[in-house]
């Protein structure tokens, strides 16, 4: 499909196609950063084809808002939505500021619809996290017991607005390009660049992005134009932090990584309905990413962007 969206004014449609699966008008720089091509455009051949007559005779816009024919409605939805989201982004950071605690958090990113302001008002919110080399398990541990006990985890049916821990990575496993459904997999590609940061420590979210490469090959100027919504570490907090992982980086650490790998393992194992060890990457379980996305739509998204693209081609 991406081998098809070679003219730009094609690749414009295509990505209002794609974020019109969500109910989301799009403002122009908001398609230039999302622009859906598998090769790079000038800005100025962009800002020409945004005038064209295909673009015209295929798209709408209204108050700077860019959409299909007859999708005016989605702009007040994308208003009400940005309200919605705003309340979520303070539980957000909340959330990240008491796990920013946990010694061997290196990253913390909102993911998902609330990281493009489109949350709906039952909607949790999606944490993706990088911890340090050989604490994964440890880390999740101390994570889930903590947002827990502060009833702040997304858990059973208590969902709305709370904080779902699905997706951990270690350093040596930043690149996410394995976790790529084949052929395609436009919707993760999308989905990754719109992280948006809470918490980052050691230039990790600039790491992350560098050893994901991969991305522009679905969307050229991803990470051209990052949001953030960082929070700070004052030096007491940071004093504090590197004293926790001293003391946990040594023998002592290791055995409770040990421990805490075998409790969580073994209650994932009695988890009949899980997805776990089948050929996809819904759930993936191992030292260095624990990935929990049991219902996952990538496939179904895939197939209908590419049903709604091949409309306009």
């Amino acid at each position: 499909m991406r081998d098809q969206i070679k003219n730009i004014e094609q690749a414009i449609i295509a990505t209002i196609c794609y974020f019109d699966l969500f109910e989301y008008p799009l403002k122009k720089e908001e398609i230039w950063s999302w622009l859906y091509s598998p090769i790079r455009f000038s800005y100025s051949d962009f800002d020409q084809a945004m005038i064209s007559e295909k673009v015209a005779k295929d798209i709408d816009s209204k108050e700077g808002y860019f959409f299909l024919k007859g999708k005016e409605n989605l702009i007040e939805i994308r208003k009400d939505r940005l309200a919605i989201s705003q309340k979520k982004w303070q539980i957000a950071k909340k959330g990240a500021g008491i796990l920013r605690y946990i010694p061997f958090i290196r990253l913390i990113c909102v993911c998902n619809t609330l990281a493009y302001d489109n949350a709906k008002k039952e909607s949790d919110i999606d944490f993706f996290i990088v911890v340090k080399n050989n604490r994964l398990w440890l880390t999740r541990f101390l994570a889930t017991v903590l947002l827990d006990l502060l009833r702040m985890r997304r858990k059973g049916k208590r969902i709305q607005n709370k904080i779902c821990l699905s997706f951990y990575v270690t350093e040596k496993a930043m690149n996410l390009e394995s976790l790529l459904i084949k052929p395609e997999d436009s919707h993760f590609a999308f989905w990754f660049s719109q992280f948006v940061p809470l918490l980052n420590r050691e230039n990790t979210f600039e790491k992350l992005v560098s050893q994901n490469q991969w991305i522009k090959q679905y969307l050229p100027n991803a990470f051209q134009k990052m949001k953030t919504g960082l929070i700070s570490d004052n030096s007491c907090i940071n004093f504090f932090y590197k004293i926790k992982e001293r003391v946990l980086s040594g023998n002592l650490g290791d055995w409770l990584e040990n421990y805490f790998k075998k409790i969580q393992k073994n209650k994932m194992d009695k988890n009949t309905e899980s997805v776990a060890g089948e050929p996809n990457t819904k759930v993936v379980i191992s030292d260095d990413i624990l990935k929990f996305h049991e219902t996952d739509t990538r496939k179904k998204v895939q197939e209908e962007f590419e049903r709604r693209i091949s409309s306009f081609l």
